[in-house]
């Protein structure tokens, strides 16, 4: 079955629906269960559009983001899949590009700096937030662990 990104970003961008974020993270999740065994090569290019969107929904406080990022990272930490011998040289160069998307939610996803405070439904609500963003940053980097067991295409990188 063929991921329509196209119809993800428009639901993401569209002004009449630009605010659905938990319809926008369900269909993330479900491009994620569409591609459990590896993102294709072709996907790169408007999966890390995509990915620019969501992680910059996650920076303006959509938490709901946080666990389709950890989907992502998850499946991102596949070897990427090639459906013609040439995608690789035509495709390659997205990596680049797509690896620094999902990097940048790292940036997002940073521990509480700030002191615990002492109403214990804040610091409840605190630890939660940071339990999330400690659940992202461990799926980023296993997926960059990954990445670097299964081999980049060295020539994509300056």
């Amino acid at each position: 079955e063929e991921v329509d990104f196209d119809a993800v970003i428009q639901l993401m961008t569209s002004p009449h629906t630009a605010e659905l974020h938990d319809r926008h993270a369900y269909a993330l999740k479900k491009i994620c269960r569409q591609c459990a065994h590896g993102f294709l090569l072709s996907q790169l290019e408007p999966l890390t559009a995509l990915l620019q969107l969501v992680v910059e929904r996650f920076y303006a406080g959509a938490t709901v983001f946080g666990p389709a990022l950890c989907e992502v990272a998850s499946v991102a930490s596949k070897p990427m899949v090639s459906r013609k011998t040439s995608d690789m040289l035509q495709f390659g160069e997205c990596q680049p590009a797509y690896i620094s998307a999902i990097v940048a939610a790292m940036g997002a996803a940073l521990p509480p700096q700030d002191e615990p405070p002492d109403d214990p439904e804040a610091r409840k609500e605190r630890d939660a937030v940071a339990a999330r963003n400690e659940k992202i940053r461990i799926a980023i980097a296993h997926m960059l662990a990954s990445w670097a067991r299964f081999g980049l295409v060295e020539e994509t990188f300056e």
